[in-house]
């Protein structure tokens, strides 16, 4: 016979979540949220904004990759740059660049959202 957890006594319940799912939090976890009294949030501690990307004007003498991201939907920034690793890093290893990282190149990264026909990626590489 096979019971759910919900379907247990309710003081059960936790002890059997916590065996299955160590990793969760109990509902007792939940109950117990610390709150800090009083709590002001601090202004940014730069009055001055922050300098212009440097990927954004290429560098003299510097090889310029500009990769476009062509997607039914529109990813988070994290996301996006994350997936452009392995394909900076074929483009090294076929030679297409001498290197990956910023004194050798400035990598421009960006994303279109397109319909399903579009779909792709668009790498453009401009030699100095």
């Amino acid at each position: 016979m096979r019971l759910r957890i919900d379907e247990l006594p309710p003081k059960y319940q936790d002890q059997a979540a916590a065996q299955l799912y160590p990793a969760l939090p109990t509902r007792k976890a939940h109950r117990k949220v610390a709150r800090i009294p009083n709590a002001v949030p601090e202004p940014a501690s730069r009055a001055e904004p922050l300098a212009a990307d440097e990927a954004q004007g290429a560098g003299a003498g510097r090889i310029v990759v500009s990769i476009e991201r062509r997607g039914t939907r529109l990813l988070d920034k994290d996301n996006l740059y994350g997936s452009v690793k392995y394909l900076c890093d074929g483009l090294r290893y076929e030679n297409l660049i001498p290197s990956d990282d910023p004194e050798a190149i400035d990598l421009i990264v960006t994303q279109r959202k397109v319909c399903k026909a579009e779909v792709g990626t668009v790498v453009v590489i401009s030699y100095p």
